[in-house]
């Protein structure tokens, strides 16, 4: 229990510090940040709480009825194992606290220790006893150790004397001393040095300090741990050694500076180094030189030889293109003749087919295979001939405005009879509100949607269904119509996906009704749909049939007809 000079009295427990004042007990904190040893209430009504495992010291303040600790300072942070025993608040706002070290005087509002005494100074001991510490209202402190009670005089104190410039022993470099006067001593390279210093004054040694700085190496000032001083393997250059004395609550002393030269290296230095730059220079220019010819040399035979391989390419290239455009005449004229013999034929065939009627069944059933197989070159004809359009880049859109549904329920009105062939249902369907009006080629735009529907059939197990579905939508302020054609065939593994538009591609999946396939539909729906701006996609899982879809953008800014709600139209309905 400890009383201040105002008569409170502070109880320390292991939590808090309970204050009587006024004849009542509080506390001043709930739970204190350590353990406290005691408190003193300062001239402005804070008070400091010290602590019995840690050199700090904690301010609290009355707020609103309630104490809150409102700072923390730790005043000792360069003596290790100092251990605060005792606090004394004076009227003048300072501290005096009693160390395991010695006796300190602080000033809490300008966070600076005024004065600092140790053994010698004044005091018996430098271990302070556990509130041993007494102000008197004169201004005298009492200050109890276990070496015996001291006694401070306020009345009497007087400036502390300045500290002088330490005293130089003596200084040595790898063991050989350097005079202690006289011009600036040179040092061989990489030098070790040491020194030694004396406190030439009459404050007792305990509280004083030296602390020194080499420029080049240190910026701040270092603490030594005693009068010696050692730097090893120090760098070339000018070097300047400071030193100086330090008291605590004291400014620092003058400097002692002790100015010295590091040499470098032999080969560090200017001769050497020019020497070594005007041999590397030689060296230099001189690989520079053979480099220069040998790559000269290189250079030239590797413009001849990329002057005959270009040469060679042109040639090798022009042929290529005189080739293809041979090859691609050469197919469109050989297709395109063999189509109209073949219509001919194809023609004649179902006249006998007619003819005959049901009275000659043989000749009908041939004539009935005739046409199924001249249908079958037909096909392979069209084919060849896309191929030497899409080779070519001759297709030219004649675009006229058009009812777009209207275009894909004639395609899928013309699939009919082959779905039904197969007992598939082929169902047509209009997600919209009226019709859909935009500018695109009739013949190609169809020629797209149909083979689409024929690959659906060509590719679905009989008795399944194929779904065709137009739906226009709106995608910042530019209209598309988008149409989706799906089946419940085999589906499309992820390699099928990447390659199905891809000329003479065919794929995984087989028809199911032994119908030929030239791998060129899908590449033809994809140049078709490009050239009108549009996109082709796929979606599918194998196992899990595939849709296939188109997009195409209206162009001249279409428009919707309200009409009927969305229709749907299956296979065996007009």
């Amino acid at each position: 229990m400890v009383q201040d000079s105002t008569g409170a009295v502070y109880l320390p427990t292991k939590a808090t510090v309970y204050l009587r004042s006024g004849g009542r007990w509080e506390s001043i904190g709930a739970t204190l940040p350590y353990t406290p040893l005691g408190a003193q209430r300062m001239g402005d009504g804070d008070i400091w709480v010290a602590y019995l495992d840690r050199p700090v010291l904690t301010r609290h303040r009355r707020e609103g009825g309630d104490w809150k600790q409102v700072d923390e300072w730790w005043p000792f942070p360069d003596r290790g194992q100092l251990l605060i025993f005792a606090l004394a608040a004076t009227p003048s706002g300072r501290l005096w606290v009693g160390t395991s070290q010695g006796l300190g005087r602080l000033d809490p509002g300008a966070r600076a220790r005024e004065a600092w005494f140790a053994p010698g100074e004044g005091i018996p001991g430098a271990d302070a006893t556990t509130q041993g510490l007494l102000l008197e209202p004169n201004g005298d402190l009492w200050f109890g150790t276990t070496s015996g009670l001291g006694r401070y005089r306020s009345a009497e104190e007087a400036p502390a004397p300045p500290l002088p410039r330490p005293l130089l022993l003596g200084w040595a470099v790898h063991g050989k001393p350097l005079p202690l006067a006289g011009p600036e001593p040179r040092l061989g390279p990489r030098a070790d040095l040491e020194a030694r210093f004396a406190m030439p004054s009459s404050l007792s040694p305990s509280s004083l300090e030296l602390e020194a700085r080499l420029s080049g190496m240190e910026q701040d000032w270092v603490r030594l741990d005693g009068s010696h001083l050692r730097y090893g393997t120090l760098p070339e250059g000018s070097h300047q050694l400071e030193v100086r004395l330090r008291r605590d609550g004291a400014p620092p002393g003058p400097t002692r500076t002790l100015a010295f030269r590091v040499l470098p290296r032999w080969w560090a230095t200017w001769w050497a180094m020019l020497l070594f730059l005007l041999g590397a220079s030689g060296a230099v220019y001189g690989v520079i030189l053979l480099r220069y010819r040998s790559l000269h040399r290189q250079n030239r035979h590797l413009q001849e030889t990329i002057a005959a391989r270009t040469r060679d390419l042109r040639e090798a290239n022009e042929d290529l293109t005189q080739a293809n455009q041979l090859k691609s005449r050469f197919l469109a004229t050989t297709a395109h003749d063999l189509k109209n013999p073949l219509t001919g034929i194809l023609l004649h065939a179902q006249l006998i087919q007619e003819e005959a009627g049901a009275t000659q069944p043989a000749i009908e059933a041939r004539t009935q295979k005739l046409q199924e197989i001249g249908q079958k070159m037909l096909t392979i004809i069209n084919g060849l001939l896309d191929t030497a359009a899409q080779e070519a880049r001759d297709v030219t859109l004649r675009l006229v405005e058009s009812n777009i549904p209207s275009l894909v329920h004639q395609v899928v009105t013309a699939n009919l009879e082959y779905a039904a062939s197969k007992a598939i249902r082929l169902t047509y369907r209009e997600m919209l509100a009226g019709e859909c009006w935009g500018h695109v080629d009739e013949v190609h735009f169809k020629r797209a949607v149909d083979n689409l529907v024929n690959n659906a059939i060509k590719y679905s197990p009989h008795e399944k269904e194929v779904l065709v579905t137009v739906t226009p939508r709106v995608v910042e302020g530019q209209t598309w119509v988008e149409i989706q054609v799906s089946d419940e065939g085999p589906g499309l593994s992820p390699e099928d996906k990447v390659q199905a538009f891809g000329l003479f591609q065919r794929l995984s999946a087989k028809p199911t009704g032994g119908e030929y396939s030239t791998g060129l539909g899908l590449s033809i729906v994809k140049q078709m749909v490009e050239l009108h701006g549009g996109r082709v996609w796929i979606e599918s899982e194998p196992g899990h049939g595939a849709t296939f879809g188109i997009e195409i953008p209206l162009r001249t800014g279409p428009h919707l007809v309200p009409a009927a709600p969305p229709t749907t139209h299956p296979a065996g309905e007009d």
